[in-house]
């Protein structure tokens, strides 16, 4: 269950961003998309906000030790500057499948770190 709210949410997320290209029940049905990305600035800003919302929640739950809690919240920001900078200032990728695999690889290093530093707390 935990899966599909995290796959449903990511939809709508992606539906503020991409253009109307996602559909709603499979290929041939109506697409969706708020085109977002057409105000870069503004996406920016709610990608941000999104983020930030999603780690005051977890912090607020989490019962994290305070050093961990500000490694967490460091790495988030360090995350959010990282794609600022990539949407706005880096080259585009060479290729889709150089995109995809920088994206699995910066994916799992990140998934490491959080899983370090929410389950290697002291209890």
């Amino acid at each position: 269950m935990l899966l599909a709210a995290a796959v449903f949410s990511h939809w709508l997320l992606d539906a503020l961003v991409h253009r109307p290209e996602l559909p709603l029940a499979g290929t041939g049905s109506p697409a969706i998309g708020l085109s977002l990305w057409n105000a870069m600035p503004f996406a920016l800003a709610v990608e941000a906000a999104i983020a930030l919302a999603g780690l005051w929640l977890f912090l607020r739950g989490s019962g994290l030790p305070r050093s961990r809690a500000v490694m967490l919240a460091l790495l988030v920001m360090a995350t959010l500057a990282f794609t600022i900078a990539g949407m706005t200032v880096a080259p585009a990728p060479p290729s889709a499948l150089a995109m995809a695999a920088s994206s699995l690889v910066t994916i799992a290093v990140l998934c490491a770190l959080v899983a370090w530093l929410v389950h290697g707390r002291s209890r």
